[in-house]
């Protein structure tokens, strides 16, 4: 923001902004910061955000700002020709499997899915979870899963190249996301799963809030609260076969509103907008 400051006053072309979601929030929390990005903000031509829920915020922080300049664009969408069903029909077996894709750090909720699982586990649920990813908590989460006793119930598969995700997703029951970091932008692992017809259980938090709908294409549950997540899983364990297709489809269904060439399309034409207005 320091930067763009002089540029707001010097610059004659017009000016778009990307914000991706952290940077809101460090905006928001640093009162300086949030004083110099009043004044830039209020002269910018575009603020492009990753979701509604960002809008809000910003709208909530700076009201002087017109809603009109700021647009949704959900962080370059999802590649729906790589990430994509390969089964017809929802699988329904014994063994549930769980799936969780992410960056091992505390945030992202690594500790309450594993609370989660060993309610599962005392409740005699046959399950298998799948963890996928890297990160500074990685041994503190193996270390957990020990105490927890989870070992048998747990494959740890460690990074995965983007290309191969989809063979992940497709062997799941349901997706997992118990995120609670504020500024969780869109969750883009969610979207993925869903694309691939797996319905998503996920904290009703930021981005993940604003395309998991609950008891439509996967449910939802308070960030931070495992046993609400494991009471949510277990709702999932009882549905019908043709109950979770109907899960899968609309899973399917809300993941081709981030198709990254309806995306990319969508933001060219908000770009052109932005430019002839303008001009004008």
């Amino acid at each position: 923001m320091p930067i763009l400051l002089p540029l707001v006053y010097l610059v004659s072309q017009p000016i778009v902004l990307n914000v991706h979601g952290t940077d809101i929030i460090r905006v928001i929390d640093n009162r300086a910061i949030r004083s110099l990005s009043r004044i830039v903000l209020t002269r910018i031509n575009l603020l492009i955000v990753p979701t509604v829920y960002f809008k809000d915020l910003v709208l909530e922080h700076f009201p002087e700002m017109k809603p009109e300049i700021i647009y949704v664009s959900p962080s370059g969408g999802i590649n729906r020709q790589l990430f994509k069903r390969t089964s017809l029909s929802q699988k329904v077996s014994s063994v549930l499997v769980l799936g969780f894709v992410s960056r091992f750090i505390e945030e992202k909720g690594w500790r309450i899915f594993l609370d989660a699982l060993k309610r599962l586990a005392n409740d005699n649920l046959s399950f298998k979870g799948v963890m996928v990813g890297k990160g500074p908590d990685e041994n503190d989460m193996k270390e957990y899963i020990k105490a927890l006793k989870l070992n048998e119930h747990i494959d740890l598969i460690g990074f995965v190249p983007q290309d191969e995700l989809p063979n992940i997703y497709n062997d799941l029951d349901i997706y997992i996301f118990p995120t609670y970091r504020e500024a969780e932008s869109l969750g883009l692992t969610g979207l993925e799963a869903m694309s691939c017809g797996v319905p998503v259980i996920g904290s009703m938090i930021a981005g993940p809030a604003t395309y998991i709908r609950d008891g439509y294409n996967g449910f939802t549950f308070p960030p931070k609260n495992s046993e609400a997540l494991s009471n949510k899983i277990k709702a999932y364990a009882e549905l019908s076969r043709e109950e979770r297709e109907s899960f899968s489809t609309r899973a399917e269904q809300t993941a081709k509103n981030y198709d990254q060439q309806y995306v990319a399309k969508n933001l060219l034409e908000r770009l052109k907008e932005s430019l002839t207005n303008s001009l004008k």
